[in-house]
């Protein structure tokens, strides 16, 4: 075993039997070989803990350490707590990626004294066997400054308002240096039964000094899968209020009033519509009058906009048998029309026609 590995990979396990396996190959392929393997078996009841032993004994630098269910925030806790690498990469126990992620990301790290990096991946569609590249971050920020590296990270206001809450929150799209996360004492929520790493992401991108942007897609996160941690329901109260908490911490709240009340308000839509108010009702208990007060309105006005939109559609629809192609032709369309021997170019924009005269056909 090594003594400093340069990368801890960490992997909470809980029933993974069908798909532990190429994660392991994904871990111990990896072209870096001062790596160790953390894996956090969380009471699995089917064969995972046999397969990880079986692993473990082939592989000095595997580490399996078994224990009572406490959910993926703790279990990544745990392994946190014992790893020993420079940086740290939380892998889930159904995905797999390339065999250079530790090295390429480890280098980006090292050479711009990076405190987190963030990269790409692909969804791996587990019923139509099929990768799709999918971004983190969108192309104008990369170009905004001119870099893959974010200056001071976000503590920029105007880069907080585009990113903070945009660029995405699963812990496995990052590496991250451990010392950082010690100083500022970075840890993951206990919250069951996911959407731990939403407030955990948000801490990480509040703290960190220097941030790297890899435009590689490193990872492969698995889709459609029934059993999956990640078909969990997300408990949204939860994290809004982690939100809320960090926020305050950070001295962020203020500055970020507005898109912690758009977020609240996306959240919200995201709820089944029984839950709604017992939603509301919580975000009631933490927050003051005016915030809350504030929140209801932005979601009253989203919630006025979704329905006028959509009485809009179906009248449409209803009333004058349109297709959504032929909506979308009524609203803007360009075409020919001939009239006495001349020929015109008609632009239709929101209803609004446009007829100019071009030639003479022949």
């Amino acid at each position: 075993m090594i003594n400093k590995p340069k990368m801890s990979i960490v992997i909470p396990v809980y029933n993974a039997e069908k798909y532990i396996e190429q994660c392991l190959k994904s871990c111990i392929n990896q072209t870096m070989k001062d790596i160790e393997i953390i894996l956090v078996n969380d009471e699995s009841t089917d064969n995972t803990l046999e397969i990880l032993n079986r692993y473990s004994e082939k592989d000095k630098r595997i580490i399996v350490i078994n224990q009572k269910n406490t959910g993926p925030g703790l279990a990544r806790n745990r392994g946190l707590d014992i790893a020993k690498g420079e940086y740290v990469f939380f892998a889930d126990s159904d995905d797999f990626f390339e065999k250079n992620l530790c090295e390429e990301t480890y280098n980006c790290a090292v050479k711009n004294n990076a405190d987190a990096v963030l990269f790409n991946y692909k969804h791996y569609d587990t019923d139509g066997k099929t990768l799709l590249e999918k971004y983190n971050v969108k192309k104008d920020l990369y170009d905004k400054f001119n870099s893959n590296i974010i200056p001071n990270s976000f503590n920029d206001l105007e880069t907080i308002k585009n990113a903070v809450f945009i660029v995405d929150s699963a812990a496995w799209k990052y590496i991250l240096k451990k010392e950082f996360l010690i100083a500022n004492n970075i840890r993951f929520p206990n919250i069951r039964p996911a959407g731990e790493d939403m407030p955990f992401t948000l801490e990480v991108k509040l703290s960190a000094k220097i941030f790297y942007l890899d435009k590689k897609p490193f990872y492969s996160h698995r889709v459609n899968i029934n059993d999956s941690v990640s078909k969990n329901p997300i408990p949204w109260d939860v994290i809004v209020k982690e939100y809320f908490t960090i926020l305050k911490k950070y001295n962020k709240l203020d500055c970020l009033k507005q898109e912690y009340k758009k977020c609240c308000s996306r959240v919200l839509f995201c709820i089944q519509e029984d839950k709604r108010e017992e939603f509301l009702n919580s975000l009631e208990t933490f927050l003051n009058d005016d915030l809350f007060s504030s929140i209801k309105n932005q979601i009253f006005m989203e919630d006025l906009k979704r329905s006028i939109k959509q009485e809009l559609y179906y009248e449409l629809k209803q009333d004058l048998k349109l297709t959504p192609a032929k909506i979308i032709r009524s609203i803007f369309s360009v075409k020919n029309e001939y009239s006495y021997n001349k020929k015109y170019k008609v632009i239709t924009i929101l209803g609004i026609k446009a007829k100019f005269r071009i030639n003479k056909p022949g």
